[in-house]
């Protein structure tokens, strides 16, 4: 299979978990004076994805005047708030002591999202933290066969149960193949995974995250990071985007995304030769 036919696809139970947004909407005005609201969980140079409370409306990019995208503010996090399962902070704790998301999704271009999520040993990791490396950040869906395929599954096999994507192999190894040699073990990269459905299709404990992160053999490996999402990031806007990948730059800016069913860059020719691009380049 060819670099240009491999097409990753999430699994059809993450696929069937859409449902209707949440967060404020953006506001699509097309040509003839239409006015569009809902929120944008896709979009390419030549389409985008509108997901309103009726259902998914795609829209030809010619046809849009005007796009205000709102980001899904979400609300601060109290002292000793953390995800279902995923491990609060002690009563009384400081409101750093909580994980936080200040909007989802990201917006190619702009500042990433700065999480604080817990991580598979429990503890509090600020992904801003990693600013001035060269980010790769997957959004993991615990069922989706892609998601388990880039993750390793080739050498690792499936995690419960779930049979990894047929004739896709991990994000590592194709980073080397496509990414001008890079591995992760170069200390200008990381490559972050955030776990943000468990196979129940709820956000993951802690427990959950390290379970995956020790079955892809993801854990103790300095430069790479699983981190458990919360339920505020569940929505249409995260499953748009399971599988993918992030690219991240040493300014903490999205630079480039891959949707695994079809939009954004191309993993293969775009996005990993950009992240070798960046990663060789001085800070």
């Amino acid at each position: 299979m060819t670099r240009r036919t491999h097409r990753v696809l999430t699994a059809a139970a993450l696929l069937g978990a859409l449902a209707a947004a949440t967060g404020r909407g953006d506001d699509v005005r097309l040509k003839d004076g239409t006015l569009l609201q809902g929120k944008i969980t896709m979009e390419t140079p030549q389409k985008i994805v509108l997901q309103q409370a009726g259902g998914r409306r795609v829209l030809d990019r010619g046809d849009v005047a005007s796009i205000v995208a709102k980001p899904f503010a979400l609300p601060p996090a109290r002292a000793g708030e953390a995800a279902d399962g995923a491990g609060a902070g002690a009563p009384g704790a400081p409101a750093e002591a909580a994980t936080a998301v200040a909007f989802w999704p990201p917006r190619p271009g702009e500042p990433y999202p700065d999480l604080v999520l817990r991580d598979s040993g429990g503890s509090l990791f600020r992904l801003s933290s990693l600013k001035g490396k060269v980010i790769l950040l997957e959004p993991i869906g615990m069922t989706c066969e892609g998601c388990q395929a880039l993750s390793g599954g080739r050498a690792c096999g499936g995690y419960q149960g779930i049979t990894p994507q047929h004739g896709l192999d991990s994000l590592e190894s194709y980073l080397s193949q496509f990414g001008n040699r890079l591995t992760l073990n170069d200390p200008n990269v990381a490559y972050v995974q955030v776990v943000i459905y468990d196979m129940n299709m709820k956000a993951p404990s802690v427990a959950a995250v390290k379970s995956w992160a020790d079955h892809f053999r993801l854990s103790n490996r300095a430069n790479v990071h699983v981190l458990a999402g919360t339920p505020e990031m569940i929505g249409p806007a995260s499953v748009a985007m399971i599988p993918g990948i992030h690219l991240i730059d040493r300014d903490f800016v999205l630079r480039s995304e891959f949707f695994g069913h079809g939009g954004g860059s191309d993993l293969f020719r775009d996005l990993l030769p950009m992240a070798g691009r960046l990663a060789a380049s001085p800070n």
